[in-house]
């Protein structure tokens, strides 16, 4: 095996782990908007405020105040957000780009 099939291999690993991180971090927030759901339905906008509140212990304090600064039109911020989301085929696209060793053999 060659170092750089190594290389590939190690970094293609930590980007599954963080993918997984992801996923239970996507996870955690729907949960909390389901939560938050629930307490608006139940007209208890205290309560599901106070959920709201707590997923800002994991974003990042300049992040948020990014969006705060754009609250004039938060629209138009949250789909610059959005730009640059790709699609389940152009991420593969991408991943077998960024590690050719690994796509050598997966085709070979």
């Amino acid at each position: 095996m060659t170092d750089k099939l190594k290389e590939e291999i190690n970094a293609l690993q930590q980007e599954v782990a963080r993918g997984h991180i992801y996923e239970w971090e996507l996870h955690r927030l729907n949960l909390l908007l389901l939560v938050a759901e629930h307490y608006l339905s139940e007209n208890n906008p205290k309560e599901a405020h106070l959920w709201v509140q707590s997923i800002f212990q994991w974003i990042d304090s300049e992040f948020h105040e990014e969006m705060k600064n754009n609250a004039g039109d938060i629209n138009a911020w949250f789909n610059k957000q959005m730009e640059g989301a790709v699609s389940t085929e152009q991420a593969l696209k991408i991943t077998r780009e960024l590690y050719p060793e690994i796509e050598k053999l997966r085709t070979a």
